[in-house]
């Protein structure tokens, strides 16, 4: 054969070889710039022709993963992350994203072989130790939970999140006074950190500090309001009947200081969390009378009385607490709703303005607004 027809063979193989990786280079560009864009769908579909030109590309297959856990599809994600370890078993990145998605769809035990087969590629995991602890006490092997948490921490000092649940685990096997230590850690390492504070007061609680109980509580709400919602009006969680329990004992054991207006406050949320809302507005009441510029307790005051019903009075509270803290933009979110619900729509409307202005988060909008 000679070198002109080897030529006209090989030239359209170089030319189409050439120009399929261009075209994965692109599309995988073209991913990206959905995936920026939130635009999950979208980020799959071009990531599916990059499959059309290399079946065998292991990572697209694992970006496709990632995409349908972004979406909630953790059963797709599972298939794709599948994929991808059919064609390469050495990335262990594939097995600690399955096993994230297997704990999604609660099969734990699966988690817990990912996570395993993760750390006998990559020893150094912190993150795969942590979340293999997470699934051992979630089936209460809270003995090698610690032992995961601890090589995690001696991976990452730094690890918050850790901590926390190391002490929580510790907790369970009632060494409470290991468990605060590292629930103390975690918040040193992280005070934003919503659920360490949440474990440390069950900690206090289970030693009977039913005071500093309710300090860590109500601090991890005010560190996150999401918080309130997740764990203290989700009537199916097992947390809140312990909430319940140990804020019923704080409120029978614990003496309250008469001139403390504090205290009355503290008193009040836990009264509102467990739906005495009239005892939380006589504690409310008297923390104002004792402070009259404590805002939050014009708040929360006006939050119990729209559980009663009582639109009007809490409008007042609403209106107070913004006359004494105007930058506080829960509380032009909560006398929207109010105003709103009152036929006030436009004047609900500016306020809602005004929330968003002050930088409040859009999700938290959960009810009707008549607003464009």
């Amino acid at each position: 054969m000679n070198m002109k027809r080897i030529f006209i063979y090989i030239f359209p193989l170089f030319l189409f070889i050439n120009c399929s990786a261009q075209t994965i280079e692109e599309y995988n560009t073209l991913a990206s710039e959905r995936v920026f864009a939130k635009d999950y769908l979208g980020a799959i579909e071009e990531f599916k022709k990059i499959l059309e030109i290399d079946p065998n590309h292991s990572f697209t297959y694992f970006d496709i993963g990632i995409m349908k856990n972004y979406l909630h599809d953790h059963t797709g994600a599972v298939e794709y992350f599948s994929k991808a370890i059919d064609i390469d078993t050495t990335n262990p990145d594939y097995f600690y994203l399955r096993g994230l998605a297997k704990d999604e769809l609660r099969d734990t035990k699966g988690a817990i072989a990912d996570y395993t087969t993760a750390l006998d590629i990559e020893p150094e995991n912190a993150d795969a130790h942590y979340y293999r602890g997470f699934a051992k006490a979630t089936l209460n092997d809270f003995s090698g939970a610690i032992k995961d948490y601890d090589q995690a921490i001696e991976n990452n000092p730094h690890h918050a999140r850790a901590f926390a649940y190391r002490g929580w685990s510790k907790a369970q096997l009632s060494d409470l006074a290991g468990a605060l230590t590292d629930c103390n850690k975690a918040i040193e390492l992280d005070p934003n950190y919503t659920k360490a504070y949440y474990h440390r007061g069950w900690i206090k609680a289970e030693s009977k500090d039913f005071a500093g109980a309710i300090e860590d509580y109500v601090k991890a709400i005010d560190v996150d309001p999401k918080f309130e919602n997740e764990y203290f009006f989700n009537g199916n969680s097992k947390r809140l009947d312990h909430f319940k329990k140990s804020l019923k004992k704080y409120n029978k054991e614990t003496n309250i200081n008469y001139s403390d207006g504090n205290a009355y406050y503290k008193r009040g949320i836990l009264n509102a969390y467990l739906h005495y809302y009239k005892f939380a507005i006589a504690d409310y009441d008297k923390a104002i009378l004792i402070d009259p510029k404590n805002a939050d307790a014009y708040y929360r005051s006006g939050y119990s009385k729209v559980q009663q019903n009582n639109l009007t009075g809490a409008m007042e509270d609403f209106d107070k607490a913004i006359g004494l803290a105007p930058d506080n933009s829960n509380y032009y979110l909560r006398r929207a709703e109010i105003k709103i619900r009152l036929g006030q729509k436009e004047n609900g409307c500016l306020d809602l303005l005004k929330y968003i202005e002050l930088g409040g988060d859009i999700n938290r909008i959960t009810f009707v607004s008549p607003c464009n």
